[in-house]
């Protein structure tokens, strides 16, 4: 049996102000974890047991997400400020941490960012409450490119790439021409109650390919499945109105959305597990549900906070 409380350990961070996020590495040996102290912190994980490794002290006030690079580019973590900042770190020799980016033209908060599938490269996707979205690339010899388009006018509160269609399928190096062949796709959440799908439709070039429409409120949160091996694609939501939307699409046939749950209180993130089968739901009563899609498309709740603060969907 899965219940949401099986607590296996707990981190005494040190931070000296709110968490934000917390984010493992692709091995699970190492957390890093953002704070409204305007630092991060590097932990390693082996088994029950965390260790603190460094502190990193770059940005000017609050930092609210960070995202981890693929381990096949190095030791390279990224993360996002209150402080209009986006900055690329990397960790050295001897386990110091130092910036080798610095992304600083959005004119207010930098609310999410998301390496993108490792298939497509060096990837960095932004989104701000000046409601662009900003993709930086990376190219040969370290330079870093960036560019910016308008997303949600009244602001970019979360973002998820899509996986990419060779997710796990790509025994080496791909070439350029088999990276430029894989369509590169953002979902992207915004104060405007609407969720929206980006497609790079040439280099740096992007452009709106679909709108999500169906929230009542804010959008906080918004993650993009996994590849399944599944015919189809899958999307999950969450606003600041409590409810969780599932969006689905198979191979010709246009995006369809379900309430999963109307909760009494707002949601702020939605993230899945790495099968794609789970996922999980944080909001405003400090607790994560667990969600678990059955055979029939039907979902089941896993965790044992079931019954609290939750009215069905429709």
């Amino acid at each position: 049996m899965v219940t949401a409380n099986s607590l296996i350990t707990t981190v005494d961070t040190q931070h000296e102000d709110q968490i934000h996020d917390c984010q493992f590495d692709f091995y699970g040996t190492r957390l890093a974890t953002a704070s409204s102290d305007k630092t991060i912190r590097i932990f390693e994980v082996s088994n029950d047991k965390t260790t603190f490794l460094r502190q990193i002290c770059q940005h000017d006030g609050p930092v609210w997400q960070l995202s981890w690079a693929h381990p096949k580019f190095g030791p390279i973590l990224a993360s996002a400020g209150f402080d209009r900042k986006v900055i690329i770190h990397q960790e050295e020799a001897d386990g110091d941490w130092k910036p080798i980016y610095r992304y600083e033209e959005h004119k207010t908060s930098v609310n999410t960012c998301q390496f993108a599938p490792a298939e497509f490269g060096l990837i960095l996707a932004c989104g701000s409450s000046d409601g662009n979205v900003s993709i930086l690339y990376n190219q040969d010899g370290g330079k870093w490119d960036a560019h910016t388009f308008s997303a949600h006018p009244s602001g970019v509160n979360a973002l998820s790439w899509a996986p990419s269609a060779d997710m796990g399928s790509l025994i080496c190096e791909p070439t350029n021409a088999e990276k430029n062949d894989q369509k590169k796709r953002i979902v992207t959440a915004g104060n405007g109650n609407n969720v929206n799908i980006y497609e790079e439709v040439s280099y740096c070039v992007w452009q709106l390919e679909k709108e999500l429409t169906g929230h009542n409120d804010w959008v906080r949160g918004v993650a993009w499945a996994p590849s399944t091996g599944l015919n189809r694609q899958v999307i999950a939501s969450c606003d600041h109105n409590g409810e969780v939307r599932v969006w689905t699409k198979q191979a010709g046939v246009e995006w369809e959305s379900n309430v999963l749950r109307k909760y009494n209180y707002p949601l702020w993130d939605v993230s899945w597990s790495v099968t794609g089968n789970v996922l999980a739901v944080s909001g405003g009563d400090n607790n994560v549900s667990l969600w678990r899609e059955l055979p029939d498309g039907g979902w089941k709740c896993i965790s044992d906070s079931e019954a609290d603060g939750i009215q069905q969907g429709s």
